[in-house]
Order: structure tokens, then C-alpha cells, then sequence
């Protein structure tokens, strides 16, 4: 209600997870979610993207 330049708001995200069976560092998993952000917003934001690890 407040910007002078955008009357609605949207949210891109990236998502990682990690298992037990496959540890990643905090380094490693939060740049996997921060790939998986950007990737968001160059397939046009207001999106999720998550990180599909192999089966």
C-alpha cells in the first residue's frame, strides 16, 4: 500500500533439503537453496524451485 512503484508483492524461493544418509556442510546447503533462488527468478520469479537430488 505504501510503494510508490509496485502495488503487489511476490516471492521467489529456493529450497534444499539434505538426508542423513547423504550430509551436507550448512555452506553446501544453503548454496544449493541459493541456486535453486536464482534459477527462480530467471524462469520468470514468483516461484519455488527446489533442489531434486538423485535418487
Amino acid at each position: 500500500a505504501y510503494s510508490s512503484t509496485h502495488s503487489h508483492l511476490t516471492a521467489s524461493m529456493g529450497v534444499a533439503t539434505m538426508s542423513s544418509s547423504q550430509p551436507l556442510s550448512a555452506d553446501d546447503l544453503l548454496s544449493q537453496a541459493d541456486q535453486q533462488l536464482y534459477l527462480a527468478k530467471r524462469r520468470g520469479r514468483n516461484r519455488i524451485e527446489i533442489h531434486e537430488r538423485p535418487a
